[in-house]
């Protein structure tokens, strides 16, 4: 199928494009190369959560919706696959990938230590105008509070702010891939009754810290703000769990809550020890 060089608006427009809604507005243009832009378009699509965990990505689907050859979009998932968003399995395809618990708060871990880089590295070289536009994207977060998803994309504007005014490149790119693998999960810890109010004080608390150049403040903020999200996700955990019928979690330890909630603040001292099932003896 010939690679297409036009951008459509809406997917709609394409003849042959598959009846999707997840799929709108991802028909590809040049002059970038093709499988690149069919990567950020499926990149986005699972990021904004339109393709969640376990969904299985067609590739004759994506062809029609992007526009693409089917040679560029096996190239796109190549690439996705290795920034862990999607998985390839034998028999079934290419899917979105999950996350399992202790994955997960491995992930928690990594990002607390980074965001607390990010915010101490803003309250020392951040530009009066960064500072401004920081304070400006918690506004936005504010006033779309009410809606999970579209707090999360309001959200990912005040990152984009932090992370480029820590005047690090390379915290910039590992913390945006990082923010791209745990999309599922911070939109889950939104979700918890209270949690967004609760995220908008935190986020309040660290552009006044930034605004006073409190380096040490920002960061240990930064901190408590992912350990915050990392119990929130918990509590999600357990709220689907009743939802579907199954109770909540086993208490395989009596150390599981506390270890759970609280071993994100470890990094704050540098002295902690991962949380994983294989470290305590707990199962998966």
């Amino acid at each position: 199928m010939a690679e297409r060089s036009t951008v459509a608006a809406n997917m709609s427009r394409v003849p042959g494009a598959p009846d999707d809604s997840r799929m709108a507005g991802m028909l590809v243009a040049r002059p970038a190369p093709v499988r690149e832009q069919v990567a950020v378009a499926i990149r986005k699509a699972i990021t904004d959560l339109r393709f969640k965990p376990g969904d299985v990505l067609v590739e004759r689907e994506l062809c029609q919706a992007t526009g693409a050859s089917r040679a560029s979009v096996r190239e796109a998932l190549r690439q996705l696959e290795s920034e862990g968003l999607v998985v390839s399995t034998p028999g079934r395809g290419t899917c979105v990938a999950g996350l399992e618990r202790d994955e997960a708060l491995h992930l928690y871990e990594l990002r607390a230590l980074l965001e607390g880089m990010a915010g101490r590295f803003f309250a020392q070289r951040a530009s009066d105008e960064e500072r401004t536009a920081l304070a400006h994207a918690v506004e936005s977060i504010r006033a779309q509070s009410s809606d999970p998803l579209t707090m999360l994309r309001a959200k990912q504007d005040f990152y984009d702010v932090l992370f480029k005014g820590s005047r690090n490149p390379e915290l910039y790119k590992v913390l945006a891939g990082l923010h791209r693998r745990i999309a599922l999960l911070r939109a889950a810890s939104l979700s918890v009754p209270g949690r967004a109010e609760e995220s908008v004080r935190e986020l309040e608390a660290i552009v006044r810290a930034v605004g006073d150049r409190d380096a040490e403040l920002a960061g240990r903020l930064c901190i408590e703000h992912v350990q915050a999200a990392a119990r929130a996700w918990l509590s999600a955990l357990d709220l689907e769990r009743a939802a579907n019928g199954e109770g909540p979690r086993p208490a395989t330890s009596s150390r599981e809550a506390a270890d759970a909630v609280s071993f994100i603040g470890s990094v704050l001292d540098g002295d902690g020890a991962p949380v994983t099932a294989a470290a305590d003896g707990r199962g998966g």
